[in-house]
């Protein structure tokens, strides 16, 4: 369309299209080169056989390198009918572990945190305990919102809770959830958690 109308006006449509061919070239050469940049950037390997997973160099997302040692440590270090839950988000943890989440909760981000309610997350982990928690750092700013755990009605309560009946077996990187530096850590049910 637009090259009848070039040559209606008395241009010459070649080179229009010479110039869009040009324009476009530059676009997917682009394209290119920064695919590739990312694609050079996933050499790490998280899990294993049919669960490997080709992630990003821990150089580049500390997450790879914490959430394979996290997998690591759990079946390493916990029997295999253990329960894990990993707040507010990480199920790659439950998953590549195979340790069972025993709340009705896989992940909490803000959304379904406030869609289920504090009081209703809080009875599922009473009523239920997991034997292990995993915290993982989590940025909520996006949902106008500080770390899990410091905030009414995003997990104060829940948090309060855990420091209360368990007890870090095990820590990647800084403390979650407290400033923005990524960090894990795994918490084990105390005596007093597994008395109550």
């Amino acid at each position: 369309m637009i090259p009848l109308e070039l040559r209606r006006f008395g241009s010459n449509p070649v080179v229009f299209r010479l110039l869009v061919a040009i324009f476009l070239g530059i676009g997917v050469f682009q394209l290119l080169r920064v695919s590739n940049f990312y694609y050079q950037a996933k050499n790490y390997t998280v899990g294993e056989g049919g669960d490997r997973i080709v992630a990003y160099d821990p150089r580049l997302v500390a997450a790879s390198e914490g959430v394979e040692l996290t997998v690591r440590w759990l079946k390493e270090n916990s029997p295999a009918t253990s329960t894990v839950a990993v707040l507010p988000e990480g199920v790659l943890i439950n998953y590549l572990a195979r340790r069972a989440n025993p709340t009705p909760f896989p992940v909490l981000p803000p959304p379904e945190f406030q869609a289920h309610g504090e009081s209703r997350v809080m009875a599922a982990f009473v009523r239920n305990p997991p034997d292990y928690i995993v915290l993982v750092h989590r940025d909520s700013a996006e949902f106008g919102l500080n770390y899990f755990g410091q905030e009414p009605g995003y997990g104060m309560e829940t948090m309060k809770w855990i420091q209360a009946n368990y007890s870090p077996v095990w820590q990647y990187g800084a403390e979650p959830l407290t400033t923005e530096r990524f960090g894990i850590r795994i918490l084990a049910r105390s005596a007093a958690g597994k008395s109550s």
